[in-house]
């Protein structure tokens, strides 16, 4: 059985849309946990994108409108659409089923997961915004990522049903069981996971442990994008054996990777709700990052981690320090991680509140 084909009930009520959940990136792994822990098992889902040449994805696109059409009036019981969407290529593939959807009198959400998505819409000329408003205002619902994304969006559109869902995350078995992996000792190990670039503050990282030179600390960057960039970048500060950069990893390798970690590294520009930061949580680890987006719901500063200010690369060589060296901090952090993770973003929390939103549409 496909993807698409994903359904265990003859009746459907719900439609899920979005990028293929195989895909790296934050949309195709919240739409991988929807699969694994059993979400889409009485819901049909579609994929409308997938990465590729120009070409591919625009016949993915209009293979998938087909088939959204064909199941908008030959499936009686359907009755919401929700769409996963960022922005923009992705913002008006998704507008144009949300005005289907709508036209053919089925409840739709439409489900905000863009990191940048306030620059796309300032950047927009006057007219695109007026589109981007009116569509936002059409849906029956806008889910957004964290508490600051919904006063953000609503400062767009205010009479817009803005409904907050935390993106979900799986708490292994081993931590669930008070079983929590050893960590390194020395050298102490920071971890990046993700898309190596600017917007991620993957260079600020190599600038701040330039300023580190005896610290007894390792960086491994886990991902793909300006590898080459940042690879040249460790070498021309003779970082070499204090960063290590890997390609792009998931699964058991992933698992393995974390757990023998000991902080996170994520000193973002722009985010919505990242996933690196909530496996980190789930993983009872402490978590450096930055006050963007929906960050700081997830990491209170000097609580379960460290918030610095996008590209202020001496606070953010100070706190290496300061988690390299304090152990006990580290523990301590890393145990109220954990607790945050089962209080606020278990998937088995986010999962309900989903179903309980689509009810409430339903009616």
């Amino acid at each position: 059985m496909t993807l698409e084909q994903t359904i265990s009930k003859t009746s459907p009520q719900v439609l899920i849309i979005g990028s293929d959940p195989t895909e790296q990136g934050g949309i195709g792994t919240v739409l991988s946990i929807y699969h694994q822990q059993g979400f889409m098992e009485n819901k049909r889902f579609l994929i409308t994108h997938r990465e590729g040449t120009a070409v591919s994805r625009v016949f993915l696109f209009a293979k998938a409108l087909c088939q959204f059409l064909w199941l908008l009036f030959t499936v009686p019981t359907l009755q919401v659409i929700h769409a996963h969407v960022s922005e923009r290529g992705s913002f008006f593939r998704k507008s144009i089923l949300v005005w289907l959807a709508k036209a053919a009198g089925k409840k739709n959400i439409l489900h905000n997961h863009g990191a940048e998505f306030l620059l796309f819409y300032d950047h927009c000329p006057f007219p695109v915004q007026w589109f981007i408003r009116k569509t936002l205002l059409s849906c029956d619902a806008v889910i957004v990522l964290s508490q600051q994304w919904a006063t953000d969006i609503r400062a767009i559109v205010p009479q817009a049903n803005i409904q907050v869902v935390y993106n979900p995350v799986v708490i292994p078995e081993a931590i669930k069981n008070s079983q929590t992996p050893s960590k390194s000792d020395d050298p102490v190990s920071f971890l990046f996971l993700g898309r190596v670039g600017k917007r991620k503050g993957a260079f600020d990282i190599v600038e701040a442990m330039s300023q580190l030179p005896d610290l007894p600390a390792k960086v491994h960057f886990y991902g793909d994008g300006a590898l080459e960039e940042i690879n040249h970048m460790i070498q021309a500060k003779g970082l070499t054996s204090k960063i290590e950069v890997h390609g792009w990893i998931r699964g058991e390798q992933k698992q393995g990777v974390i757990n023998a970690a000991d902080i996170m590294l994520l000193p973002s520009y722009n985010e919505g709700l990242p996933l690196t930061v909530l496996e980190a949580l789930a993983n009872g680890m402490p978590v450096l990052s930055t006050p963007v987006g929906g960050i700081p719901e997830a990491v209170e500063n000097g609580v379960n981690g460290y918030l610095v200010p996008p590209g202020d690369t001496t606070a953010l060589a100070q706190q290496i320090s300061t988690l390299t060296t304090e152990v006990q901090q580290r523990q301590t952090m890393g145990q109220k991680s954990l607790r945050r993770a089962q209080e606020k973003f278990d998937h088995r929390l986010i999962f309900n509140q989903l179903e309980a939103l689509y009810q409430n549409l339903i009616g």
